[in-house]
């Protein structure tokens, strides 16, 4: 479990589903991690403009556009190319993975299959270029 010490990590989380996108937010926060939320693409790509987060957790499937998309036009746009995105979606497809790995997606995890401090780390691992952080500790109190 890890906390980034000298400052929150800023996460976008596009995802079209509140109840999940509240419990990751909830969960996420004991490891200093704050989320702002976005339900669909096109807000997703506004926020992210205009909050500059520091990572952006991704849904593939969302009401007004693909994940993919909503990937390729953050990657395209200046403001936001270089931000991390972390695919968080619930098919388990090694073709999709492909894809979003090539479209500039850090990494791919698949919501049944990672707990929220598995999200937290691999977050964390994006903000800080590489997993093994010097500055981490357990979740905050």
């Amino acid at each position: 479990m890890v906390k980034y010490r000298h400052m929150r990590l800023k996460v976008l989380m596009i995802e079209d589903d509140q109840a999940f996108a509240e419990m990751y937010q909830s969960a996420l926060g004991t490891f200093g991690i704050e989320i702002c939320c976005a339900a669909n693409g096109r807000d997703g790509l506004r926020l992210a403009r205009s909050k500059h987060p520091q990572a952006i957790l991704l849904d593939l499937a969302l009401p007004d556009k693909h994940g993919f998309e909503v990937l390729k036009e953050l990657k395209r746009h200046d403001k936001t190319k270089d931000i991390p995105v972390a695919i968080l979606t619930v098919f388990d497809d090694e073709n999709l993975k492909k894809l979003a790995l090539q479209l500039g997606a850090k990494c791919y995890l698949i919501k049944s299959e990672h707990e929220p401090k598995e999200v937290a780390e691999k977050l964390i691992g994006c903000f800080c270029g590489e997993d093994d952080c010097s500055s981490r500790e357990g979740p905050a109190d």
